[in-house]
């Protein structure tokens, strides 16, 4: 959890808190894995190419539900998908401060897909969300 917390709320502090929890139980761990799923899953996160991605829009709206639909098609348990709007933007840039910097594009809903928090350009239309997706999964 806290590997996955880090990730959605810039904290790389949390994040290097479940690389210390790992450490400190790697003897249980080893000895018996399956009890460990949640953790195991935590570590081939910390492993594997990981994925932000935030929907933005001036509010909760029908395209914004698409754009977030579109994301539920692709699923991927390396990432973390974050949805801002105008009733939980300043919330949410206090806890995930990048978020900030990712507004709407022309007042419409847009999607920024990111990898390490290094975004590509914003994308407006679901068609464009897709292509993104297949080729950054």
């Amino acid at each position: 959890a806290y590997f996955y917390l880090g990730r959605a709320l810039a904290q790389p502090d949390w994040e290097e808190l479940a690389v210390e929890v790992g450490r400190v139980f790697n003897g249980r761990i080893s000895a018996q894995p399956t009890g460990y799923l949640g953790y195991l899953l935590s570590l081939q996160a910390q492993q594997a190419p990981f994925r932000e991605i935030v929907i933005s829009a001036p509010e909760d709206s029908p395209g914004a539900r698409a754009l977030l639909e579109t994301v539920s098609h692709y699923p991927n348990p390396f990432q973390v998908v974050l949805f801002r709007h105008g009733a939980n933007q300043r919330e949410l840039a206090r806890l995930a401060a990048y978020t900030a910097s990712q507004p709407p594009v022309a007042q419409r809903p847009a999607a920024y897909v990111c990898r390490n928090y290094s975004c590509l350009q914003p994308v407006t239309a679901v068609q464009d969300l897709q292509r993104l997706l297949e080729e950054n999964n």
